[in-house]
């Protein structure tokens, strides 16, 4: 993905200010910089399994590390240790693991009730893109996610295709999210 998508990306995402933004292979840090610069009192956690970019996005973004503003956890995803905190927002820019259940499972459980995440994929091939559209789309609703909205534009012979999902309020009875119905039966029980 050329350094030109990610700020597109970036703007989909809607930083706020005050919001805690996780990214999910940060790569080279470009997407890190252009989400620390919204920033003011939130915070950024950029996650890869290669150390050498992790390296790389910390010399990029050192001014926001010194600062506190951004970390960087070199692991793979569903292995990073990311503490107990929840976060507003998720991204992840062509990482082909993110079609997976299981990751998608482990975002929305680091995702607040409401936080957004944003997958977005390049490809030169309309079949293949509407392949993983459709995969993403029913792993997203099985990891517990809303039904997710998707943009799509042509950007010099290929796709970019932005899928955004939200994660439901656990508050929701009946039919919503598994953690609300837990959540239920804990309260009755007491």
């Amino acid at each position: 993905m050329t350094e030109g998508r990610l700020p597109q990306i970036v703007a989909q995402l809607d930083v706020g200010p005050d919001d805690r933004v996780l990214e999910i292979g940060c790569g080279h840090g470009v997407a890190a910089s252009l989400v620390c610069e919204r920033l003011t009192t939130g915070s950024y956690v950029g996650v890869d399994r290669s150390a050498a970019m992790v390296q790389a996005s910390e010399r990029r973004n050192r001014t926001h590390v010194e600062s506190g503003r951004a970390r960087f956890v070199c692991a793979p995803f569903v292995e990073a240790d990311l503490g107990d905190r929840e976060f507003d927002r998720a991204f992840a820019a062509r990482v082909v693991a993110m079609t997976q259940r299981r990751e998608l499972s482990r975002t929305a459980r680091l995702l607040r009730p409401g936080g957004i995440l944003l997958l977005a994929f390049e490809s030169p091939d309309d079949d293949h893109t509407r392949s993983l559209v459709g995969t993403t789309t029913d792993n997203l609703m099985a990891a517990g996610f809303e039904p997710p909205r998707q943009s799509a534009n042509q950007l010099d012979g290929h796709v970019l295709l932005c899928l955004s999902a939200i994660t439901p309020s656990r508050t929701t009875t009946g039919r919503g999210s598994g953690t609300a119905r837990r959540a239920a039966l804990r309260r009755r029980r007491s």
